[in-house]
């Protein structure tokens, strides 16, 4: 199939930096159609910058609900024509939905119309629904905090998933390496893994830092109407925060820029809070005595202060990296769920949220007071 879409192109040959170029695209199929097939189905199209065989390729879908549009039969001809795999060097190019298939051996062609965003309905012009996110079904604690981020503005929701973005990699980048112990050492070596690997993450840190620099300072080149923006901030924030691929699915087959961004921003804040979170109670663990430190097995416990909670009690939780520690009090006496607390916090901005205080999340936590 690749060879077949690099030979249908034509060099480009004219002089006119202005005429119109034909480049070798193919297409990634990320929903199918309604009744399964290929009519109605929504994609991505990328163009193909370089392709070499590789007889040692193997190709594997991202999950099992992605397929490569033209990656060949059922027999493991991958290049639809008899030749051995190929390693394709690709970069996006647009959204499509497919309108007509006019082959389907030994790979599909369709025709496709790009899957443009609508109009951004902003907040001043409709109030936002739970149902823009796309499911009724949620309970009480989902409905609380979707509403959270149906209220955020939606002229304010690009800045702040920038600053989020801007989080993620700060985050990143302070993120030190742990140091190995000896035994840890022996085992890595003995395994016949490269030391040196263990500065990849920082090098991608550090690249990440580099294209945020470059976004930010490139965003009204590259998206230069509101719709545009919507639609690149909330793609770029999936990549930095590393969105999970239903997520993914969803952000692409959307048409609402400001319902996808909002999605977008409340996963992207999530991985923020959890791990700043994280980063709390490794600070705690270091900073106590390794010769007081007893060996437990199983769940983190709950610190005993939580024994005191009960109605009125005032507190303080962590929300994430952006808001930080939230106040609130208790208004209700909490239950608790096998290992975990449920608890009733009704925050100083005047919105209640039923919590789980877990013991693998006690670093979020803490009585009033204690922060100043």
């Amino acid at each position: 199939m690749i060879t077949d879409t690099l030979s249908s192109v034509s060099p480009f040959q004219s002089n006119d930096i202005f005429a119109a170029r034909q480049e070798p695209t193919y297409g990634h199929i990320v929903q199918k159609g309604e009744d399964g097939g290929l009519i109605g189905s929504i994609g991505c199209a990328a163009e193909i910058v370089v392709a070499t065989p590789s007889g040692s390729m193997q190709l594997q879908p991202l999950d099992s609900d992605s397929e490569m549009i033209g990656m060949g039969n059922a027999e493991g001809d991958f290049s639809g024509s008899g030749d051995d795999p190929m390693t394709v060097l690709c970069k996006g190019s647009y959204r499509f939905i497919v309108k007509e298939v006019i082959q389907t051996f030994p790979y599909p062609i369709a025709i496709v119309d790009e899957l443009l965003d609508d109009a951004p309905v902003e907040t001043s012009d409709v109030p936002i629904e739970y149902n823009d996110f796309g499911n009724d079904d949620f309970d009480d604690d989902d409905d609380e905090e979707e509403d959270m981020y149906a209220m955020i503005e939606s002229t304010d929701l690009i800045p702040r998933t920038l600053q989020a973005m801007k989080a993620i990699v700060d985050q990143k980048i302070s993120t030190k390496p742990k140091s190995l112990s000896p035994l840890e050492q022996a085992i890595l070596k003995d395994s016949g893994v490269n030391m040196n690997t263990r500065n990849m993450e920082r090098d991608q840190a550090e690249e990440m830092a580099a294209v945020f620099d470059i976004f930010i300072s490139s965003l009204f080149d590259i998206a230069p109407s509101r719709i545009e923006r919507l639609y690149v901030v909330a793609i770029m924030a999936t990549e930095f925060a590393g969105l999970d691929n239903d997520v993914r699915k969803n952000v692409l087959t959307m048409v609402d820029g400001v319902a996808r961004l909002r999605i977008v921003l409340k996963e992207a804040e999530k991985r923020i809070s959890m791990v700043q979170a994280k980063k709390i109670t490794e600070e705690i663990v270091e900073q106590n005595d390794e010769g007081s430190k007893d060996l437990q097995v199983g769940s983190p416990s709950l610190p005993p202060w939580v024994k005191s909670i009960k109605k009125g009690t005032k507190l303080e939780y962590f929300w994430n990296e952006i808001e930080g520690w939230c106040k609130g009090v208790v208004v209700e006496d909490p239950v608790m769920v096998v290992d975990e607390m449920i608890v009733l916090v009704l925050f100083d901005d005047g919105y209640t949220h039923k919590l789980p205080f877990q013991g693998d999340e006690k670093a979020r936590w803490r009585p009033e007071g204690m922060g100043d």
